[in-house]
């Protein structure tokens, strides 16, 4: 199965800082945007690519 386009429910994910799709466990992690803030202001992601998922 291919995603060709991913659709998040903003409702169904507050209060989340991560999450993976259940059926996708080797695929990506998905990242707050607060939690992508607060892991950058570490300094400790140096070689991690953060992209924006719109």
């Amino acid at each position: 199965m291919n995603i060709e386009k991913t659709v998040f429910h903003g409702d169904r994910l507050k209060g989340l800082g991560a999450f993976k799709l259940a059926n996708y466990l080797q695929g990506k992690l998905y990242l707050s945007k607060a939690l992508t803030m607060s892991i950058q202001e570490t300094g400790y992601a140096s070689g991690t690519d953060f992209k924006l998922v719109t």
